[in-house]
């Protein structure tokens, strides 16, 4: 089994990058498990020398990363840019905060009674990650689990595999250049694995817990997985956030808000607000500029640095939103501004603006 990924700018076949093998898994295991042993002995100032060597290579490797988000998943240039250099800022600040944060803390000393309060890691906790932010939300969550001296397996979404690859290549040179200044091997991988492998992983003793960033289908799923072994659990779920616009708001400035909130990463992100509840005495004048705001946004090549709206991630979840918004039509709510594909290659959607929207219709109640 492989990873084919696909250029949603044009539909196009980009390259596949291949699942891992049962041994290969079985390999990778003992080695993070391993490293982690060790590296969880490393005093936080050794393990900081990992964070600022990772920093320095996703600033090396910067354009190549970013290219990859936008050929991958169509995340527009700026904004690919922009989310490696939040993982670069990230490894940056993290090491000063972690030295303080994980020091001993001596609550009691005195003749009679010493109290302290020590840190100690877990161990291996397996990420699954999604194809909307992949450097963001891995490192996000990576960085600060090392620095606490855990290990780290992250299995990346299929549709971003070669970012993930290039990834997995700045954490060894990173965990190069720190074990020259005398930290053990950093104990972080990616892990190329099909879905069915996740269970036996998340069950497997050498994994202590499991973080997701995904649907609530899979939020639930692994949630029971992860139950029924005892182990340790952090979800991050979709949502449908609201943007209230109160009579005392400048509806010039919430109106160009809006249109940002709702499309930061071409609308494709869990924070974006989805849901806009507006005073009835501000609605007119506030629906005029935010419809006008969202037909004046420029859909395109997500190369094009001009480029406000690249194409829908996979063919498969802009037929999803398609299903959602006709579904929703079809139950009430009318389509002021977009509601259709875009004619050409790729999985391109218009920017939509939807209102009367019932309560129980898909866009009132689904991400």
């Amino acid at each position: 089994m492989s990873f084919r990924v696909t250029d949603p700018t044009t539909g196009e076949f980009l390259h596949e990058v291949p699942a891992m093998s049962p041994d290969e898994r079985e390999a990778l295991l003992r080695q993070v498990h391993d490293e982690q042993r060790e590296w969880r002995h490393a005093a936080p100032v050794a393990r900081a020398e990992f964070s600022r060597a990772l920093a320095h290579a996703l600033r090396t490797h910067r354009e190549a990363l970013a290219m990859l988000l936008t050929q991958e998943m169509g995340k527009p240039i700026g904004a690919a840019r922009s989310e490696v250099d939040k993982c670069v800022l990230l490894c940056e600040l993290s090491p000063e905060l972690a030295v303080r944060a994980l020091a001993d803390e001596v609550l009691i000393d005195d003749a009679t009674t010493f109290v302290r309060v020590r840190h100690d890691p877990l161990g291996t906790i397996l990420a699954i990650m999604p194809w909307n932010f992949p450097y963001w939300q891995a490192l996000r969550f990576a960085v600060p689990a090392l620095l606490a001296g855990n290990g780290v397996l992250i299995k990346p979404a299929g549709s971003v595999a070669g970012g993930a690859r290039l990834l997995e290549q700045c954490l060894r040179e990173a965990s190069a250049v720190a074990k020259s200044a005398g930290a053990p091997s950093a104990p972080i991988h990616t892990v190329f694995v099909e879905h069915d492998d996740i269970d036996g992983m998340i069950a497997d003793d050498r994994i202590v817990g499991v973080t997701l960033t995904g649907s609530d289908r899979a939020g639930r799923h692994v949630a029971k997985v992860a139950g029924e072994q005892l182990k340790k659990v952090v979800l991050e779920l979709g949502g449908s956030d609201a943007f209230v616009v109160l009579p005392s708001a400048d509806v010039e400035r919430a109106a160009t808000t809006a249109v940002t909130a709702r499309t930061v990463n071409s609308g494709q992100s869990c924070i974006a607000a989805k849901r806009f509840i507006v005073c009835d005495s501000v609605y007119d004048a506030f629906m005029q500029r935010f419809t006008d705001g969202m037909r004046a946004l420029v859909v395109g090549d997500p190369r094009d640095e001009r480029t406000q709206v690249g194409p829908i991630a996979t063919e498969s979840v802009r037929d999803g939103l398609a299903k959602q918004v006709a579904a929703s039509v079809a139950q009430g709510a009318r389509a002021v501004v977009g509601g259709t594909y875009v004619n050409g290659p790729g999985f391109f959607y218009a920017p939509t603006v939807l209102v009367d929207i019932p309560d129980h219709a898909p866009a009132a109640r689904e991400e």
